[in-house]
């Protein structure tokens, strides 16, 4: 038991599909890990406004960045993660493994890849939008390879001298959440979970 003084050994978990999970199941999984990334920021930018929105140079390091930017990103970038595999799945009926977000957007039809691209590119020419970093003109496919390995590797980040430039996963999830709702437009109805964003 826990507490009891004694270490218990877990046993691995089979990575095994369970026969009831959906594609949409996974994108809803995903809604809610975006959801807990967007919590955590609404929580902190009232009181760390000089954060707000997440703006942190590339060579920023970890130990320098705010102590939530860590949890921030890796609830994130494995809602990105989750959305890129839950469309995949619809749109090949083929359930995906990997972590990393390049190569799963790569498997993506190409119709769906220039959608993403579109929204992207469109979220960063708006005049506001709210959460996303204002970086202005920045080529979606780098900040993808930028962002691409972010969940492993910011969940070890005290073991690497890491750098804070992947705050760029912001206009990319919104931007593959957004696709896959008008692609799929029943799935919209999990969007509500949503925590409204700050003004």
């Amino acid at each position: 038991m826990f507490g009891s003084g004694r270490t218990q050994r877990l046993r691995p978990v089979a990575k095994t599909m369970h026969p009831s999970a959906t594609a949409e199941e996974v994108f809803r999984i995903g809604i809610c890990f975006e959801n807990t990334a967007r919590l955590l920021f609404e929580s902190v930018a009232p009181i760390e406004p000089a954060h707000a929105p997440v703006v942190l140079a590339p060579e920023t390091e970890i130990g320098a960045a705010p102590p939530w930017v860590v949890p921030f990103v890796v609830n994130l970038s494995f809602g990105v993660e989750l959305y890129l595999k839950a469309i995949i799945w619809h749109e090949t009926n083929t359930p995906q493994s990997g972590h990393r977000l390049e190569e799963l957007f790569h498997k993506l039809q190409p119709t769906t890849q220039s959608r993403i691209e579109q929204n992207y590119n469109a979220l960063i020419a708006s005049p506001k939008s709210s959460i996303e970093i204002e970086l202005g003109a920045v080529d979606f496919h780098t900040v993808l390879r930028t962002c691409s390995n972010a969940f492993p590797e910011w969940r070890y980040s005290y073991e690497r001298n890491m750098t804070c430039g992947v705050v760029l996963i912001q206009p990319i999830a919104r931007a593959v959440r957004e696709a896959i709702i008008e692609l799929v437009s029943p799935w919209e109805c999990h969007v509500g979970i949503l925590s409204t964003p700050p003004a």
